[in-house]
């Protein structure tokens, strides 16, 4: 009988895959944890965000662990206005990485990139070569859609002796 793969089972690599056996970029494994079909072009992540993250690859996202980006960027998608948002965003982070406020027509050309506009700016960061950079920026892209009220990351429940009876204690 066939294996299933989830986000549960997948292991993460770099790189596009075709096949969930081969491994998952983190594109990949947020769209199993959304429940699409095995892609690195999901429906719930936004598709300036999955721009960028294809144009500088897996590498450039850290020590941060594979799977918590992947379950940051689920639900990213957004509309218009944090879309558009975004992609102002990536076009001047690009003209900045690249030193100058650059030409008419350079502005232009970036101006009508659209969701590629994260792509244009990946390039941008390895060009200038500061992909130490983009996590940073993924978390400033990534929060432009979330409500300000929102916490990033919601602190467990109290650990140790003192815990509430049936609450997580930190073991696994």
């Amino acid at each position: 009988m066939p294996r299933l793969s989830t986000h549960q089972t997948v292991r993460h690599a770099p790189g596009r895959h075709d096949d969930p056996a081969q491994g998952a970029c983190v594109l990949e494994l947020a769209s199993l944890l959304a429940g699409e079909r095995f892609s690195d072009r999901p429906r719930a992540v936004s598709p300036v965000i999955a721009a960028l993250l294809r144009a500088v690859g897996d590498e450039a996202l850290g020590d941060r662990d594979p799977y918590t980006w992947a379950a940051e960027l689920v639900g990213t998608r957004a509309g218009g206005r944090v879309r558009r948002a975004r992609r102002a965003l990536c076009r001047r982070k690009s003209l900045a990485l690249r030193g100058v406020a650059g030409s008419r027509v350079e502005r232009a050309c970036l101006m009508f990139l659209r969701d590629a506009a994260g792509e244009a700016c990946g390039a941008a960061f390895a060009d200038a070569d500061r992909l130490d950079e983009v996590p940073a920026f993924l978390d400033e892209l990534v929060a432009l859609g979330r409500p300000a009220s929102a916490a990033r990351h919601p602190a467990p429940p109290a650990l140790g002796p003192r815990a509430a009876p049936g609450r997580w204690d930190g073991t696994v």
